[in-house]
């Protein structure tokens, strides 16, 4: 079984020999787990990170998508940018 990843998942999760796929353990994602989940936890090869209230991107390192303030886990959009929804990624038409 060859798991991408030098070590194998980078160190950071342990290799399926049925599917030569990582699994990583729940701070890290990536095909081969070398990416952090800064504000999640890793849940599979398809999902990725799970983030947290206001976190989007593949390490949950985005905050309400640069678009508008987290608070009490909730994101508060920039609506002069025509950004809303939960984590302010979907926009109006100007």
């Amino acid at each position: 079984a060859l798991c991408p990843g030098d070590p194998i998942c980078s160190g950071h999760g342990t290799c399926n020999g049925t599917t030569n796929q990582c699994q990583c353990e729940a701070a890290f994602t990536g095909s081969d787990c070398s990416l952090p989940c800064v504000h999640g936890t890793f849940v599979d090869q398809l999902e990725g990170c799970a983030c947290e209230g206001c976190y989007s991107g593949v390490s949950c390192n985005d905050t309400c998508n640069s678009k508008g303030a987290c608070m009490n886990d909730e994101c508060l959009c920039d609506f002069d940018t025509g950004f809303f929804g939960e984590v302010c990624t979907e926009q109006t038409c100007p």
